[in-house]
């Protein structure tokens, strides 16, 4: 007899196939319609289980970024510890009536199976995570859908189905591994907050600094500082408004499709266009090479910061039509001819020399945190002001809060710098981040004695 939870995935992907073969968009197929047809070698719909109501549905290369709403958040945890340690993790789940998304490998649900039977019993959802925890990327198609059918097999076991989420271990943004995922009913589930390795105090404060409306937070069962910060990461969600909502419920929202959106990772003459058109708009760009790589995407979310749009780089038709006939934007300052303007509000930086806006940086300001330097409490914050450009220092600075490369400094420890980390939100101390490919060029550029705006 089924689980519950198969009967759900069943019903989710019955609603997904009536939702997708009702488009009417010349771009976007039917899902009946894209879907292969079986080789000569493949089994037929009735003559493997896996082909059952609910398991059919083939989607094309794409994956889940967000939620589907507002005002939520959604918890996910990969790895796989003890099974005491997963116990005591969904033990607190439970006694906080928060439901989680399991992304576990086959090798350990074979292992553990009760665990999974009782997660799932409790209401989490578990998705396929490939068979052991090794690497997809850079493997073949048919290793790839062997590893991912391998794990199946443990839930089948169990009469769980992982259909339709997938977190593959070192699979994301590999479009092999998106397409045969796909083809198998998944799509791929993508973290926007995901700590690394940090102390449970760390963790809780990454977290609640990090999240927005619709994040996937994902944390690692592996880490014990993870497991102890369950119950702290659940409070800083609360406490941000963003409560953890069901994860079957990503599973409503619109996926990113690859073949469509454009996104880190992605290549081609498309790519190439879009880089072009962005350099053309004064967004830093070396080289046009047609990779959407951390050059592009820093460029990417300049745009998208300057314009007011979502800071997520992921480039749609309509984003990417705009873009194309993007303009240079209007210098901030009438009747200057070489300055640096910082707005703090949109996270940009305009370098204008001549009277003419040459660069748009995304940029990473102040957060606003408490932290300490020399044993004083201090509040990363950015001052607001006109200032100078007082003095520079060459290459790497390494300071008590950390390196800054090629700063220049416009009011006391207060400098405008490359880094390796320039997110699309305030994350520094004070210090204006740049992209780190840029940091030279902007140095040598601004002398001793340039004007520096900043303001909200």
């Amino acid at each position: 007899m089924r689980s519950s939870r198969m009967k759900l995935a069943a019903s989710i992907a019955a609603l997904l196939l009536g939702a997708s073969c009702s488009s009417t968009s010349p771009e976007v197929p039917p899902m009946a319609e894209a879907s292969p047809t079986p080789s000569a070698t493949s089994p037929s719909p009735t003559e493997d289980p896996r082909f059952e109501l609910g398991k059919a549905q083939k989607f094309p290369p794409g994956e889940w970024i967000l939620g589907p709403g507002g005002g939520r958040s959604y918890l996910m945890f990969t790895g796989g510890a003890r099974s005491a340690e997963v116990r005591g993790v969904l033990g607190e789940l439970d006694e906080m009536e928060v439901s989680a998304g399991l992304f576990l490998s086959g090798r350990w649900v074979e292992r553990n199976p009760e665990v999974v039977e009782a997660a799932v019993a409790a209401g989490h959802v578990s998705g396929n995570a490939g068979w052991d925890g090794k690497r997809l990327t850079g493997r073949k198609g048919r290793e790839v859908e062997r590893r991912i059918r391998q794990a199946e097999d443990a839930f089948e076991a169990i009469e769980v189905d992982p259909r339709p989420f997938m977190f593959p271990p070192g699979g994301l943004r590999d479009e092999r591994v998106a397409t045969r995922a796909g083809g198998l009913g998944y799509r791929l589930v993508r973290p926007t907050v995901a700590p690394g390795d940090l102390t449970r105090k760390e963790v809780i404060r990454a977290v609640a600094g990090e999240v927005r409306s619709r994040s996937i937070v994902r944390l690692d069962l592996r880490r014990a500082a993870h497991r102890k910060a369950v119950p702290g990461v659940v409070r800083a969600l609360k406490d941000a408004g963003l409560p953890i909502a069901p994860f079957e419920e990503v599973a409503d929202a619109e996926p990113v499709r690859w073949d469509l959106v454009f996104a880190p990772g992605s290549a081609g003459p498309r790519v190439k266009q879009m880089q072009k058109a962005l350099r053309a708009a004064t967004f830093p760009m070396s080289t046009f090479d047609g990779v959407y790589g951390e050059g592009t995407l820093q460029a990417v979310l300049g745009y998208e910061k300057l314009m007011g749009l979502e800071r997520d780089g992921i480039v749609d038709p309509e984003q990417m039509e705009a873009m194309l006939l993007a303009r240079p934007p209007t210098p901030p300052r009438e009747g200057l001819s070489d300055y640096l303007d910082i707005d703090i509000t949109r996270q940009i930086m305009f370098e204008v020399h001549g009277g003419v806006v040459v660069n748009t940086f995304a940029i990473s300001s102040g957060n606003g945190a408490t932290y300490k330097s020399f044993g004083r409490t201090a509040i990363a914050h950015t001052p607001r002001g006109e200032f100078i450009v007082e003095r520079k220092i060459p290459e790497w600075r390494t300071s008590h809060l950390g390196q800054l490369y090629f700063p220049m400094y416009f009011i006391g420890g207060y400098a405008v710098h490359g880094s390796p980390s320039v997110p699309a939100y305030p994350a520094s101390h004070g210090c204006v981040r740049v992209p780190l490919s840029e940091a030279q060029g902007l140095y040598d550029r601004n002398p001793i004695g340039t004007p520096v705006f900043v303001h909200d």
